[in-house]
This record gives structure tokens, C-alpha cells and sequence, in this order.
């Protein structure tokens, strides 16, 4: 599944592009995407969709958003490019997979954002989404995620 948003284009990262893209980007960046997910281990997950950023010179990877299904709801999981951060692209792109995770049948599209980064928790206001009120332990670093909801409809 290709998306394409007004500055973006969103695509199924391939196999033979993992070991570049770790190089560029580490593996620390992808496993930070991932941080904030509630959803257990070994649930269905969607192809990883990497983030580009199209011009004449070719096409940048500047990020990476997964959606995670559970039962009718889905969550979402957003990971931009240090250097490319402050730009919008995070808000873009989330925004870009709403009308997909509707299209998939899911009601709800959740996003949650560790207590000590509120920038991330800004983006997915910016992006159509409402505090939940629910703060979690984090899986992965010990701290604790705030999180987030929107509803879908299908003409999202």
C-alpha cells in the first residue's frame, strides 16, 4: 500500500533496505517508534510504512509509522528523522494514514507519546487526536505514555 500526502510519500519498507536504513538511523531510532505501543507482542501488524520525502534529487527516507491492529481499533506509531523534525512531517503523515486505518474497518486510531517528550503529544493534537486521560507504563524504558484517540469515519 502506497499514500501520498501533500509533501510525503508513505511506502512499505522492503527487507533489503533494513540494514541501510539501521546504518543511517539506528537501531535505537526504529526501537523508539515502537516505545510507546500497548499492543502485545505477536498481535497482527501492518507493513511498516517508511516516510519519504520526494524532490527532484530522488526520494529521502525521513521516518518510519507502523499501525498495529486490535480487534476494531488500531494504533499508530510515529518515528521522524532528528533533522527533520519541527516540520510538520510527523502531523502529515499521521493525518495521511487516518482515511487507510478507516478504510481497514477500524473505528478508533489510537497514538500515545512518552510523559517526557509533550512535543509528540502536540503532533498528535495537531494531527486530529484527543487526550484519553490514561497514563501507562512504557514497555520498553520504564517511563510512562500519555495516551491518545480519534474516531474514523470512512470518509476519513
Amino acid at each position: 500500500m502506497f499514500m501520498r500526502s501533500e509533501r510525503l510519500f508513505l511506502r512499505p519498507g522492503w527487507p533489503e533496505e533494513r540494514d541501510e536504513l539501521f546504518a543511517r538511523f539506528g537501531a535505537q531510532a526504529f526501537a523508539d517508534a515502537r516505545a510507546c505501543a500497548t499492543a502485545p507482542d505477536g498481535v497482527e501488524r501492518f507493513p511498516r510504512f517508511l516516510v519519504t520525502l520526494p524532490s527532484a534529487e530522488g526520494s529521502e527516507t525521513i521516518g518510519c509509522l507502523d499501525l498495529v491492529a486490535s480487534q476494531r481499533d488500531a494504533e499508530v506509531e510515529c518515528w521522524i528523522a532528528p533533522h527533520r523534525r519541527g516540520q510538520g512531517y510527523a502531523t502529515e503523515a499521521l493525518r495521511a494514514v487516518k482515511p487507510l486505518a478507516a478504510l481497514l474497518g477500524h473505528r478508533r486510531l489510537f497514538g500515545r507519546h512518552l510523559l517526557g517528550n509533550p512535543a509528540q503529544g502536540r503532533v498528535l493534537v495537531k494531527a486530529g487526536f484527543r487526550p484519553t486521560g490514561t497514563v501507562q507504563p512504557c514497555r520498553t524504558t520504564g517511563g510512562c505514555t500519555q495516551g491518545y484517540v480519534t474516531t474514523l469515519s470512512p470518509s476519513d
